[in-house]
């Protein structure tokens, strides 16, 4: 009917001192996280700290909550200095029957989370071109979303995303594009 369901709307933390841009919600997503019996509900933000400070600074970015608009332990997450400035992807790729969040951020790693707010084993994953070399071209993932499906039909999840090619030996120049596609389990 309109009106606004109760324990909404949320504000989002945004760090004053060194972020970069304007404060976003770029990103909402609902699925089944923690088995509460009712869909709970992701959401991204742009908030960073990439005009200083540490990687420690409270950049906090990914969000998770109840429908009624509590938030789920261990939420919200950050990592370093990085916003989201994508979108996020949920799905069940272990078979645990409740979704994981997948995200990239303005940096060269994709994430995963379970319900917890805990990156997974082997995760975030850096985002090589190539991963024999770790200090060559790498993606980046801004305004890209994750995908997720079984592509190659073995019975377990892919995950595919789109990203800019930077390079480390030219200032991190955007030389190109990418799809980069990576086993759920990293």
């Amino acid at each position: 009917n309109g009106t606004i369901v109760t324990g909404w709307p949320k504000e989002m933390a945004w760090n004053v001192q060194f972020g970069s841009g304007l404060p976003e919600v770029n990103t909402v997503a609902m699925g089944n996280l923690a088995g509460t019996g009712s869909l709970e509900i992701v959401a991204g933000t742009s908030n960073n700290s990439s005009n200083g400070g540490t990687p420690d600074d409270p950049t906090h970015n990914l969000y998770a909550y109840q429908a009624n608009g509590t938030v789920l332990t261990g939420f919200p997450t950050q990592y370093r200095r990085a916003g989201i400035w994508g979108f996020v992807g949920l799905a069940d790729t272990n078979g645990t029957g409740y979704a994981q969040i997948f995200t990239g951020r303005d940096h060269s790693f994709l994430h995963a989370y379970n319900a917890q707010g805990s990156p997974f084993e082997k995760w975030p994953a850096p985002a090589y071109v190539k991963n024999s070399q770790p200090n060559g071209l790498f993606m980046e993932f801004t305004r890209d979303s994750p995908s997720i499906g079984d592509i190659d039909n073995d019975g377990t999840y892919e995950i595919a995303i789109a990203g800019k090619v930077r390079d480390p030996n030219q200032n991190r120049a955007v030389i190109g594009s990418a799809v980069w596609v990576l086993q759920a389990k990293g």
